[in-house]
């Protein structure tokens, strides 16, 4: 499921607009940063509203959204809240001190991403149609890192070295039986060496 979504020129992290607001109490510092950062937090799919001491969540990432929804289906308390909080003080202070030129995805950002890339791939043993392996062999093919999975871990691993197979091209390799008589001719003057021949 492609997790990213044009804007304009931009591609954002894919986001969703929240049913009710979420309003997040910062310290004063948070809120100045975030204010600040607010169009690369966007990128992000991160929408809020600024206030004196608080922040007003509008969207957020899908991803987060999802892994929220699951947690608290599991019977676990919600943490969006908490995460957010984090979020935005971890990344706007990143911002900050590389003059808004930070490209990576905050951590838990990637954490959730990655952590949803496993979960929805095809696992060892699953039979596949000829057309859904040339799918994913294409999708493969774009890949910056196509041999591992999101957390870096192998998800495919080489079965054969085609370098070190025989080239059909060169015919059977034969024994040096001119090289065998002559070491067989020495050794053959050594009185420990004995030689048999069958008919």
């Amino acid at each position: 499921e492609n997790q990213y979504e044009a804007r304009g020129q931009a591609k954002c992290v894919r986001s969703s607009s929240l049913k009710t607001e979420l309003t997040v109490a910062l310290e004063p510092n948070t809120v100045r940063r975030a204010a600040l950062c607010e169009k690369e937090m966007r990128r992000l799919g991160i929408h809020y509203a600024v206030h004196d001491s608080s922040l007003s969540f509008t969207r957020l990432p899908v991803c987060i959204l999802e892994r929220d929804e699951s947690e608290q289906r599991a019977g676990r308390p919600s943490t969006l809240a908490s995460r957010m909080e984090e979020l935005v003080r971890d990344h706007t202070e990143t911002l900050l001190g590389t003059r808004h030129s930070a490209i990576a995805l905050p951590k838990f950002l990637m954490d959730v991403l990655s952590s949803q890339a496993c979960h929805g791939a095809i696992r060892f043993g699953s039979v596949l149609e000829k057309h859904e392996c040339v799918k994913i062999l294409k999708a493969l093919s774009k890949c910056t890192l196509p041999f591992q999975c999101a957390h870096g871990r192998p998800s495919v691993t080489p079965i054969v070295d085609l370098r070190f197979l025989p080239s059909e091209e060169k015919g059977q390799q034969k024994p040096n039986l001119a090289g065998l008589c002559a070491r067989m001719k020495q050794n053959g003057s050594n009185e420990e060496t004995m030689i048999v021949s069958t008919a």
